[in-house]
């Protein structure tokens, strides 16, 4: 059993129905979903760390403070790093299609 990273790289383009563009709209949000938690995850520890390291003097508090904004940092660096991975990803996928849905007959566009 191959396990292929890339679903959608054996059927072509004109082959997907609605269900699939729908699912991709999905991952989409998804991913920007997932960015939005890295930066909040990464934000938390940043501010943990600086709060220690600023307001408790004790040294072996400053040491885990400066260690909360180092992992910060590498949490940050990652998810910006995931998102363009999978970003990269869909738009292989959607390499040259307009996935916006034409207005439907009748329908005035806004």
């Amino acid at each position: 059993m191959s396990t292929n990273k890339k679903p959608y790289s054996k059927i072509s383009k004109d082959q997907l129905i609605l269900v699939d563009w729908l699912a991709v709209d999905r991952t989409i949000l998804a991913n920007k979903r997932t960015l939005l938690s890295y930066i909040r995850t990464a934000m938390a520890f940043f501010i943990s760390g600086v709060t220690a390291i600023r307001f408790i003097e004790t040294s072996w508090i400053i040491v885990v403070g400066c260690i909360f904004v180092i992992i910060s940092i590498i949490i940050l660096f990652f998810g910006i790093y995931d998102f363009y991975k999978y970003q990269k990803n869909v738009q292989e996928l959607l390499k040259g299609e307009n996935i916006l849905p034409e207005p439907m007959r009748g329908e005035k566009e806004l």
